[in-house]
């Protein structure tokens, strides 16, 4: 069975630039252990171009635009787990670079990726088969050495997701394993201690999310646990965390969360959706390891 793998399409940014070229990447409908690039420039697409180093078939492609310069990282996890990062410098690819030959097989996607708001620093987090803490490796045209934080986890992670700050270099690092949801700060340099958000959470990787306001500079994180009509959330503004709240009651059982802050900074406007037992909306299929579609 073919797994339906998203086309991810990133802005490369450029004040400069008065129409900023796209970059679409995808794997290859005959090969799919082979990731393609595409740019499209004045609303055309220019010729593929192969970055034909994989090793095995694609299982998850995820792309990322720094806000301050013409350069997107681009990470590939294939089907024997390795994770590995490729550069964009606005013209061309760089070669691989491995984040790591084994991050495990869990219940969503085992890394991400986002670049510091200010400086255009990437950072790179990950799991690692077997282990219980986050690991981590900062990017800036070569990857850093390894380094690990400590979240407090009793088992692996089932999923890791980053939330940057837009006007400072601060960026949420949450995970969750299959009793916990928990989260830590970057503040360009390290992380700070962990904030536990739910000591009970035992809902699917997928029921939560987190983004950060422009215009307030307050972040948020909601989640679900199995069986959750309504979702919680807490905020963190300022260095600290609020209570768990409650957010809107639905009819069915919260199966996916996402939220996403109105980008234009000039309001407060919160965006939030919900994934019920029956309308689910799109986003990553990485609970459906046997995804019939293939298109």
């Amino acid at each position: 069975m073919t797994r339906l793998i998203q086309l991810f399409i990133a802005l490369v940014a450029s004040g400069a630039m008065a129409a900023p070229p796209q970059v679409v990447v995808y794997p290859d409908g005959d090969d799919t252990d082979r990731p393609v690039s595409r740019a499209i420039d004045s609303g055309a697409f220019a010729l593929p171009v192969s970055l034909d180093t994989a090793t095995d078939v694609l299982r998850h492609i995820e792309l990322r635009s720094s806000p301050v310069a013409d350069e997107l990282m681009l990470l590939l996890e294939d089907t024997t787990n390795l994770t590995r990062l490729r550069h964009y410098d606005g013209t061309s690819w760089s070669g691989d670079m491995t984040v790591h030959n084994d991050i495990g097989t869990g219940a969503a996607r085992g890394f991400d990726a986002a670049y510091e708001s200010l400086s255009g620093e990437g950072l790179v987090v990950y799991r690692r088969d077997g282990q219980t803490r986050v690991y981590f490796r900062t990017f800036d045209g070569s990857l850093s050495a390894q380094s690990e934080v400590n979240m407090g986890f009793s088992s692996t992670p089932d999923r890791v997701a980053l939330a940057p700050n837009p006007d400072t270099d601060e960026i949420l690092l949450i995970a969750c394993d299959s009793a916990s949801l928990r989260s830590v700060v970057w503040d360009g340099s390290s992380f700070s201690a962990a904030t536990t958000l739910d000591s009970a959470f035992d809902g699917n990787a997928l029921a939560w999310d987190a983004a950060w306001g422009p215009a307030s500079g307050e972040a948020i994180v909601s989640w679900a646990r199995d069986g959750d009509t309504s979702a919680r959330y807490r905020t963190f503004d300022s260095g600290t965390w609020s209570g768990s709240l409650t957010g809107p009651a639905l009819s069915e059982r919260v199966e996916r969360v996402i939220v996403a802050w109105d980008p234009s900074g000039s309001s407060d406007e919160l965006l939030w959706v919900f994934g019920t037992t029956t309308a689910l909306p799109p986003g990553d299929d990485d609970d459906d390891d046997d995804d019939d579609d293939d298109d």
